[in-house]
């Protein structure tokens, strides 16, 4: 994928973010064809999923990431069926309205979804500051990263081989040990 290549994962978050909040803006003010703005919120999702889901075994200890993917996914969903009662709420389901009803209640419906644009922006922000703050690895590029995985590896790899059969197994319990405690992306070794 192209963010592979280009790396910047927290100011895309940021551009997709700030992305969604025009396609709401629109369909909730104007009278512009929702085609055109469901295309353009399409490729904003898309680019989101394919930078924050990645993101995540980037940032994570391997030993923590089976977590980290779960509780993600579970405030998702829990984000998704809160905003689903939400909806229904605002759009209720009477069918008894006239046209013009209707269209205010989809109308507050757009400016509901716009608010969880905007509070997705916020934190997308909140989350490039704290990327800042602890070295910034979510905006690097994929040269940087690479160079910074393989200059790590190279602090790790031991000089001296190991002459007995029984230090070799205890140093390979504790190269584990200090693997599962490294992001998955902690073990390349060359630089392309």
């Amino acid at each position: 994928m192209i963010i592979d290549r280009i790396g910047k994962r927290g100011i895309m978050m940021l551009i997709c973010s700030f992305m969604m909040i025009p396609v709401y803006t629109v369909l909730a003010f104007t009278h512009i064809h929702p085609v055109i703005v469901t295309v353009w919120l399409g490729i904003t999702y898309s680019v989101a999923s394919a930078v924050i889901w990645p993101s995540i075994p980037i940032v994570v200890k391997q030993s923590m990431l089976g977590t980290a993917m779960g509780v993600s996914n579970s405030i998702q969903m829990f984000g998704v069926g809160g905003a689903n009662l939400v909806v229904g709420e605002i759009l209720g389901k009477n069918n008894s309205l006239t046209e013009e009803e209707r269209l205010v209640k989809w109308k507050y419906m757009m400016i509901f979804l716009m608010g969880t644009a905007i509070a997705c922006f916020t934190a997308a922000v909140f989350v490039n500051v704290c990327d800042a703050n602890s070295g910034g690895i979510l905006n690097q590029s994929r040269k940087q990263m690479l160079q910074n995985k393989f200059l790590e590896t190279e602090k790790t790899i031991s000089v001296e081989p190991s002459t007995e059969k029984d230090n070799n197994v205890s140093d390979e319990k504790d190269n584990n040990v200090s693997d599962e405690k490294q992001p998955l992306l902690g073990t390349v070794q060359t630089i392309n």
